[in-house]
């Protein structure tokens, strides 16, 4: 990044940032044994790969022109990169045979995404109506799983409290917890094209909170000597500017 930053300086301070004549370029190019990759005309849609997936490049992109025909570094997968300006082309429909391969893969990707989330929503339904029917959780798994032509593992994490969750549990996983009660079964949370997650609350207990648990005793005193501290502070501090007030000289 340092090196490509380096570079960029170089190339504005030695033409202003405007597009310079081609063999000027490339004769400030060779004199760094440098040369320039093309990459073909995209989109604000688009990621080319030659960018490594970074949209901010790709926002970068659009942001030169003639007089400003040179990007700051960004990072990429290889290293770093800087973008130079050719042109812009106008806006124009393009003809099928140009998009029709992204059209064909966007439609297949909506299509699997619909699919996959019209899944989830069976197998939630009939893992529910199994559960409470009286299958053990396992068992209802492997009944959904034959019934639906599914790949479904099934989990069973250990009693634990938020202070003492697995290291390993997926945080998306203690989200949805959160919000489910006893014998709940969460929508299907998605955590890769074909992989998703659905959270069973076994059980959920809440805690004590009455004097008989002495960790209420405890963080009972605890909250109150910290309220006292600070009321204390604030008492003092405002005693203290009443005072330097009485002291300050008067102007006319």
């Amino acid at each position: 990044m340092k090196t490509a930053s380096d570079f960029a300086l170089a190339l504005y301070e030695a033409f202003k940032g405007k597009q310079p004549a081609e063999s000027d370029l490339q004769s400030f190019l060779a004199a760094r044994k440098l040369t320039q990759k093309p990459i073909a005309p995209f989109t604000h849609n688009d990621n080319p790969a030659e960018l490594g997936g970074n949209p901010q490049a790709v926002e970068e992109a659009f942001k030169l022109n003639a007089q400003h025909f040179a990007s700051e570094a960004f990072p990429i997968p290889t290293g770093a990169g800087v973008l130079l300006w050719k042109e812009t082309q106008a806006p124009r429909k393009p003809l099928f045979n140009e998009v029709k391969e992204k059209v064909v893969a966007d439609y297949t990707e909506n299509e699997k995404t619909k699919r996959f989330l019209e899944l989830g929503k069976t197998i939630k339904s009939q893992l529910e109506a199994r559960l409470k029917a009286g299958d053990p959780f396992e068992k209802a798994v492997a009944t959904v799983a034959t019934a639906t032509n599914a790949k479904i593992e099934a989990k069973t994490i250990p009693p634990f409290t938020p202070r003492t969750r697995p290291q390993d549990l997926d945080y998306s996983v203690l989200g949805a917890l959160e919000q489910l009660e006893k014998g709940q079964v969460s929508d299907m949370i998605r955590s890769s094209a074909d992989k998703a997650l659905l959270v069973y609350a076994v059980d959920k207990k809440a805690p004590d909170l009455t004097e008989a648990n002495p960790r209420y005793i405890e963080t009972r005193d605890q909250l109150a000597t910290m309220m006292s501290r600070q009321s204390a502070g604030a008492q003092i501090a405002e005693l203290v500017q009443n005072e330097l007030k009485k002291t300050e000289p008067k102007l006319r």
